[in-house]
Order: structure tokens, then sequence, then C-alpha cells
């Protein structure tokens, strides 16, 4: 009872962190990388449209590519030389291209791990909204350290991992779904034990034991928990302020 507490009290405080009102919509996977492939695999189907930004770590790049091969068309949002995305080439793309219909799904790195870009979320949530677009957000880079606000970018998902801006151990992760986001779209790719609905044969369709599976992984997200504890306490924009004086000594 004592280890699910500490399990629920890091998804509130997840949830808290990424600006997501309800903590039932984290589910927790190991990384970013796995929670990003259950989010591209779990949506897309052969025939569907999906825009990616062009410095899209391999975590999303890679998962897009087997995609491709399986019939789902990529397409590649322009950046220019320090990261930036051009969110003209990334809108015209959105709105269909040359194939003149909207893509399913775009895919945005909120911050790059190459240049330290960050992409404008609601400017992108917005132009996504515009053409129903959902859009997924890989803020394996931010999460922790900058302001998301989940709940007011529309139909978004966020795939974030524990052990950056976080500060909790690796293999601590996963997704957040927005309120407005439907998140049957989703189809689950692990089935099993959860501790609920153990009379049932299904996997249960409720959040967040829709997306996990098995035992969780306590002494990390307990880890976690204890990393976002000290996030909140000093403070976020403290952080992020000692981080980029950090940055400013290598210049």
């Amino acid at each position: 009872l004592a280890a699910g507490r500490v399990v629920a009290e890091a998804r509130a405080a997840v949830a808290a962190a990424l600006g997501l009102a309800d903590p039932l919509r984290v589910a927790f996977m190991p990384n970013a990388t796995a929670a990003i492939n259950a989010a591209l695999f779990g949506f897309l189907r052969p025939g569907d449209r999906v825009v990616a930004d062009s410095v899209a770590h391999n975590a999303t790049a890679r998962p897009l590519t087997e995609l491709a091969r399986r019939g789902v068309g990529v397409s590649w949002a322009r950046a220019d030389c320090a990261g930036r995305l051009d969110l003209d080439d990334l809108e015209r793309l959105v709105r269909g291209g040359d194939s003149g219909r909207p893509a399913r799904m775009a895919v945005v790195t909120h911050g790059s791990n190459v240049s330290g870009a960050l992409a404008p979320l609601p400017e992108i949530a917005a132009m996504c909204g515009r053409y129903g677009t959902v859009l997924l957000v890989d803020a394996a880079q931010t999460a922790g350290v900058e302001d998301i606000g989940l709940d007011a970018l529309g139909a978004a998902v966020v795939a974030f991992t524990g052990h950056k801006g976080m500060l909790g151990p690796g293999g601590t992760g996963g997704l957040a779904f927005g309120p407005a986001l439907d998140i049957g779209a989703f189809r689950q790719f692990v089935r099993g034990g959860t501790g609920s609905s153990s009379d049932c044969e299904d996997h249960p369709d409720f959040m967040p034991d829709r997306f996990e599976a098995g035992t969780a992984n306590g002494p990390g997200l307990a880890g976690l928990l204890a990393g976002l504890r000290w996030v909140e306490a000093a403070g976020r924009a403290e952080v992020r302020r000692a981080e980029l004086s950090a940055v400013e000594r290598l210049a």
C-alpha cells in the first residue's frame, strides 16, 4: 500500500510538472523513447499522414522510418541552422502539403538536444487544432524545467523522461494525454497483469491501466518523485536560470 501511494504521488507530481490537471491521464513507461513508440505505433495506421520536425531525435526518426515502410506517409518540416522550426513549412505540411488532406498527427521536438532551440508549443497546438491534427510533443529535454501547459494545448500528448529535467533515475518516463484527446484512439501495445480487474481476461480499458501492464518500477518512481519535489522546492524558474547561467560560461 505504501509503495502504491508513492506511485500515485509520482503520477500527480508528473501531471503538475506538465500542467495537467488529471494525474490519471499519465501512463508510466521506461523512458521517452518507449513513450514515443507507444504513441506513434498506437495511433498511426497505413494510409495516415504524419508530419515531424527535421530536428527530431532518433527516438522519433527511427520509428517514423519504420512506419513509412508500413504505409504511413511521413513528411519533415524544415528547421534553420540553429534548430528553429519553420512554422510556415510546418503548417503547409499539416494542412495537407501536396496531398490535399490534413495530417493525422504532428510530432514536434519541444527542446532540441543539439541546439537547445525551443518550439513554441501554444502556437503549434493552435495550428494543429485548426486542422484536427493530434500533436505529439517530445519533451524529453524539457519536461520538469520548462512550462508545457498540457491542459491548454488541446488534442496533445506529451512524451517525457524522468532522468533529465525531472531529476529522476533512468527507467522512468511515459505519456501524458491532454484533456481534449481521445485516448481510445491509441491502441494498447502491452497487455497483462496490472492488479486491477483481475477477474477479466481482457486488459483494462481505463487510465492509466490501459497503457500499463506488469509491475510498476516502484523504486524508480520513488526516485522520480524525489527529483520532482526537489525541483518544485527550488523553483523551476530558478533551476532554468541556473542552467542558462552555466551555458553562458561556455559562450
